[in-house]
């Protein structure tokens, strides 16, 4: 059984799905509200609560091993850290056989094993970036982990993970950095009580639990976007990106401010700046002649009485 989840998790960190968005999709419940009724598998069958968005390991803990009637839910609905509300709780758990990872993965159930195996969720922004609260009951020397895949047009760009050391009895905020070399289509995230052995992971021990709530991603100019996407006090997106010719850059102001606008490559050379003495409250929109620029990744910030906010965009020759 832990081979055979293991193989699957394995194949998911390499494998995903190709599918276009132009704005920020969301990461289909980070905060683990919503939950259904499962009527399990086996004889005889044993009902658990799975979440709807995330694919769970309970699936695979719940049927029967080699007769034996035993079966587990290693992936439960626990409270939250705010009062009323939900997480999720992942657990190394015994069946029959084996000690089986408590594991999530933004994954269809149906595909899990086939060779059209589906992973991830339309993401294309650049977030700076992946925060959360967790719990941990560690048990000898085993470390659960979170591993995010981006991906474009089908291939893996860049390879995120993280490992939870250290023991926490109340929820703690960890964060994970992103710093991505393109601008992906797609986004994969796993989270799994124990590391599969492809990737250097021990043995796996009965009794790790790992708390999970409230996960979003976040950028760099306020620390306040969730995980559905930017939520800024200036408010902004640019259009194409990639771009060719020309980018448009659109944002909103809540109050009226003077307005500075810098275009800075890679290196955080300013290429193009734009000031306006003074704007009112409204929407407004700044064309960008890319097609002056070299192909690579770009910044822009918008500096407002109400702060800076920055995003990244791709210019492709």
């Amino acid at each position: 059984m832990k081979k055979v989840l293991l193989a699957a998790v394995s194949i998911f960190m390499f494998t995903t799905v190709f599918a276009q968005q132009e704005t920020p999709a969301p990461i289909r419940d980070g905060s683990f509200e919503k939950w259904h009724q499962e009527l399990g598998t086996g004889v005889p069958p044993l009902p658990y609560e799975d979440m709807d968005s995330f694919t769970t390991s309970n699936f695979l803990t719940t049927i029967p091993q080699l007769g034996s009637s035993r079966q587990y839910v290693n992936v439960t609905k626990v409270a939250g850290r705010t009062s009323g509300k939900f997480a999720v709780q992942l657990a190394s758990v015994v069946n029959a056989t084996d000690t089986v990872a408590g594991t999530i993965l933004t994954a269809s159930k149906e595909d899990l094993f086939s060779s059209n195996f589906f992973g991830g969720f339309p993401y294309t922004d650049f977030p700076d970036s992946l925060v959360g609260y967790y719990k941990f009951t560690k048990i000898n020397d085993e470390a659960p982990v979170m591993f995010v895949v981006f991906s474009k047009e089908g291939e893996p760009i860049d390879f995120i993970n993280h490992t939870f050391e250290v023991a926490a009895t109340n929820f703690t905020r960890f964060s994970i950095p992103i710093e991505l070399s393109d601008q992906p289509d797609t986004c994969g995230i796993i989270v799994s009580t124990a590391a599969p052995a492809q990737a250097g992971g021990g043995p796996i021990y009965n009794g790790t639990k790992l708390v999970l709530d409230d996960l979003k991603f976040v950028y760099e100019d306020d620390g306040t976007a969730s995980i559905t996407g930017k939520q800024r006090t200036t408010k902004s997106n640019i259009y194409p990106s990639p771009a060719k010719e020309v980018a448009t850059i659109n944002y909103t102001l809540s109050t009226t401010s003077p307005v500075a606008i810098k275009v800075m490559d890679i290196a955080g050379k300013v290429i193009e700046e734009t000031k306006v003495a003074m704007q009112a409250t409204g929407n407004y929109s700044l064309a960008l002649n890319t097609a002056n620029y070299a192909g690579g990744l770009y910044t822009y910030s918008i500096i407002t009485n109400e702060g800076t906010t920055t995003k990244k965009f791709v210019v492709q020759k």
